[in-house]
């Protein structure tokens, strides 16, 4: 729209709203919605994207600001039970992973999680400095133990057993909304078709039971059922 805003006529203040607008696609936008699936990477993805937004107020204050301004209110995968996600990922150093076993082994796992925990960034913050009590909850949850944390490198932990389950877990975390969107359009698709909640529930059910067994609707696929 930019490239062509004299071919549409666009006055001044509109060519620079749209100039705008395609600067915080291209920058933003675009890769942080390509990274987005890979939970392990989600918190150091978020934590990066708020640190750029905010370095972006000296260009286009008033697009920087709405932005984090959003982004405030979907801060999940910041928080301290989720942070060390980060553990996991590729793209944190390994300085940072240790920073990161450091403040979580000096929260006690004994100690009683944070029961209203609240995430603070500027532009300075890191994902070490996220870690709580609260940190310790997917490690209790899966009932591994952290040994790879206090006696291996951070490029040594593939190695340990416990490392590797608690990994193989976090990659199967689901980060994005596609899986209620889905479910959203499969009640709007259906929901007219039957009466009453039992049918409903039953319709559903079959549905997705069918698409497990077609996942494409091919003639070879259907020649199956």
């Amino acid at each position: 729209m930019f490239l062509f805003a004299d071919q549409l006529e666009y006055d001044e203040p509109m060519q620079e709203k749209v100039q705008g607008m395609a600067q915080f696609l291209l920058l933003f936008y675009v890769v942080a919605w390509l990274r987005a699936p890979v939970a392990e990477d989600a918190p150091a993805n978020d934590l990066n994207l708020y640190r750029s937004l905010v370095r972006h107020r000296q260009l286009d204050q008033p697009v920087a600001n709405a932005a984090l301004a959003v982004m405030r209110r979907h801060l999940w995968y910041l928080q301290p039970s989720v942070v060390v996600f980060s553990l996991f990922s590729s793209r944190v150093t390994e300085e940072e992973k240790e920073a990161i076993c450091v403040n979580l082994l000096a929260n006690s796992c004994s100690a009683a999680p944070d029961q209203t925990p609240s995430v603070a960034l500027d532009e300075s913050t890191s994902l070490s400095e996220l870690v709580t009590t609260s940190s310790w909850l997917m490690f209790d949850l899966m009932g591994v133990d952290h040994e790879w944390m206090t006696k291996q490198p951070p490029g040594e932990w593939e190695g340990h057993e416990a490392y590797i389950l608690c990994k193989e877990f976090v990659k199967t975390v689901k980060v994005v909304n596609d899986t209620a969107e889905r479910g959203i359009a499969l009640l709007k698709t259906f929901a007219q078709h039957v009466k009453g909640q039992d049918q409903f529930q039953w319709l559903l059910q079959a549905v997705e039971r069918h698409r497990r067994a077609v996942p494409h609707m091919t003639k070879a696929a259907l020649a199956t059922l």
